[in-house]
């Protein structure tokens, strides 16, 4: 993965979509301290955090089969060969539906961000400055990636079936190169907005702003 992916991957969110992000977040706060989802002892066991759920598609040839079938129709106006063509996106868009995994995913305490930050040091030597820091391609994937494995609660796949094993950092490493970059992001994407969101939580709890139980 060159390092412009991977810049990618953990660049600031722009300014046109902070307001966005910002409403989002507080969101998951405010569910987060709806009546029965928090209480002392769930925040002891690291459950009260904001929870999200983001779906993927593993079926990425068909994805793209779809998206140049979608195209191909735009210039027909032969109604018996864009019915047909429909027919077969309608059969693409269920062998799609059947790649759907569904990650529910929560945000963890601060502290566990700085145990993230201190196995990975121990294992890549960690960059100096802002300018090694961006160009340290091996650190940021393994950070990265280890957020993710502790944000993940369960994955669902389309059948119902439910995995909730505790994924370690190597088996998100190993995913991330099986799934397309728009199903990894995705993930990642949800993974900062409730690390964000678990800031805001932490800061509102020790401030006494939300009830403990």
């Amino acid at each position: 993965m060159s390092e412009e992916n991977i810049k990618e991957e953990v660049k600031p969110i722009d300014t046109a979509a902070a307001e966005t992000v910002v409403q989002e977040t507080l969101k998951l706060v405010e569910n987060a301290q709806s009546q029965g989802v928090f209480n002392l002892s769930e925040v002891i066991k690291g459950r009260g955090y904001p929870t999200k759920e983001v779906t993927i598609y593993l079926d990425a040839e068909a994805a793209f089969e779809l998206s140049e079938l979608n195209d191909e129709m735009m210039g027909y106006f032969d109604e018996t060969l864009t019915a047909d063509l429909e027919k077969k996106a309608e059969g693409l868009v269920e062998k799609i539906k059947k790649s759907a995994i569904t990650f529910v995913m929560r945000g963890v305490s601060q502290k566990m961000v700085e145990n993230v930050i201190k196995k990975v040091n121990e294992k890549i030597t960690p960059p100096d400055n802002r300018r090694e820091f961006s160009e340290n391609e091996e650190w940021i994937k393994l950070y990265i990636a280890s957020l993710v494995a502790l944000n993940i609660v369960k994955a669902i796949d389309a059948n119902g079936n439910v995995d909730e094993r505790q994924y370690s950092a190597e088996e998100m490493l190993e995913l991330r190169e099986l799934m397309s970059a728009d199903a990894w992001n995705s993930i990642v994407e949800t993974m900062q907005k409730l690390t964000l969101a678990s800031g805001y939580f932490e800061q509102l709890t020790d401030a006494g702003f939300l009830p403990r139980s």
